[in-house]
């Protein structure tokens, strides 16, 4: 029966082994890690039954402590019942920031003791201290950002920006599914900018947790994984990975999946819940576009809204703006007013309403969230005020900008 239960364990590990690679914690450092349960765990945690959380306690123990071999009794099994094992193996594998360094491809049941799991490690201990020394100067310098003064959505704001800030998507980097790789090596793919986002909320007093489920813009079925995060008494979602532009342009963070409820966010997303209750985020008035007056209910809204944000946008010299629409009708009706002939009427108005020479806005819509960006392009500046990197771009592309005196 016990045997029988632990290669269901593997069985469900090499399942789910796409948000899994890297490294753990050793233990030789922040030993009480292994001994207690922190606050990004601690929602999940207390779903389980106490036979349940021993046993996450001494799995969690062991893989932190990098042993070989972990035993659990017939008794231990039969008190946590394969539901309660199930989630053991989740809690463990998928949303623990620290036990990375675990190689789920290489767990076997021991041959010589029904009760056991040998475990295998990416990385020797002694290479691990010297990785998780190297992410928590990172995560340091992160929560150093936070002042006492700070409130907690800012507090919030400031970890999602800094981990996009850091690093950059990549599918194919090392590391990319952990923290060491999203703040030393600055590349991540989804679950590890929501572990690493996960685990700076848990050490700065935030309560959040890490979402497995569904991209569902593909027809594939792309596992995802993101956050919910809790303030004031409310659940939100935070994707940090969606909110990471895949754009060559310069100060270009995007806040579609900041602190938005349920309903928004399963426009493109959809939640698994394998064996765990994940909280429903049901207010809507913390999104980053409400908070921060970018939010159109009506066309003559929408167009009031674009022309101040340009004029405040022009002032400070920044060439990316955002906003955001209530509804898909309106978000075509904008889209529509938007083109391009309607576009150098924008332009020319607003031309007469600031000192700054606006030679073209060019808009961006993504239907999914019913925003846009608009990139505004100002005469005899040069390209590297708008891209990262200018090299990529194309030589006709170069002199449409240098027509408008940008090189």
């Amino acid at each position: 029966m016990v045997k029988k239960i632990i290669s269901l364990f593997i069985c469900f590990a090499a399942a789910f082994t796409v948000t899994v690679s890297a490294f753990a914690q050793s233990g030789g450092i922040r030993v009480e890690a292994a001994s207690s349960v922190p606050l990004y765990l601690r929602y999940y945690y207390d779903q389980m039954d106490k036979n349940t959380q021993t046993m996450f306690l001494k799995m969690r123990k062991a893989i932190l402590n990098c042993d070989k071999k972990i035993t659990f009794s017939d008794k231990e099994t039969d008190d946590v019942g394969l539901e309660g094992l199930f989630q053991v193996f989740e809690l463990v594998f998928l949303y623990d920031p620290l036990t990375f360094n675990v190689d789920l491809q290489k767990i076997t049941d021991d041959p010589k003791d029904p009760y056991a799991l040998v475990l295998s490690y990416h990385y020797k201990k002694e290479t691990y201290d010297k990785m998780v020394a190297a992410y928590e100067k990172r995560v340091d310098k992160i929560l150093d950002k936070l002042t006492d003064d700070m409130s907690t959505y800012k507090k919030i704001k400031t970890i999602h920006d800094s981990i996009i800030n850091t690093a950059v998507y990549d599918l194919e980097a090392p590391n990319n599914d952990n923290i060491y790789g999203t703040l030393v090596k600055k590349t991540a793919k989804c679950d590890g900018y929501a572990k690493t986002f996960n685990y700076i909320c848990g050490k700065a007093g935030i309560k959040s947790i890490c979402v497995m489920g569904d991209d569902d813009i593909t027809t594939d079925d792309v596992m995802h994984m993101w956050n919910k995060v809790y303030y004031n008494k409310q659940w939100y979602n935070v994707d940090v990975t969606w909110d990471d532009p895949v754009s060559d342009l310069k100060k270009n963070i995007i806040y579609d999946y900041f602190m938005i409820d349920d309903e928004t966010i399963f426009r493109d997303h959809v939640e698994r819940s394998i064996s765990f209750e994940i909280p429903e985020a049901i207010d809507d008035s913390k999104s980053y576009y409400k908070i921060n007056n970018k939010y159109a209910d009506d066309l003559e809204n929408a167009k009031a809204m674009i022309n101040d944000i340009i004029i405040s946008a022009a002032k400070n010299n920044t060439a990316v703006v955002r906003f955001q629409c209530s509804s898909r009708s309106l978000f075509r009706k904008v889209d529509s007013y938007l083109s391009i002939n309607n576009i150098i009427d924008i332009t020319e108005s607003l031309n007469k309403k600031t000192d700054k020479d606006i030679v073209a806005l060019v808009p961006v819509p993504y239907e999914s969230q019913y925003t846009f960006t608009i990139v505004i392009l100002y005469r005899n500046t040069s390209l590297d005020s708008y891209f990262v990197n200018t090299e990529d771009i194309s030589s006709y592309d170069r002199k449409l900008f240098a027509r408008f005196g940008i090189k």
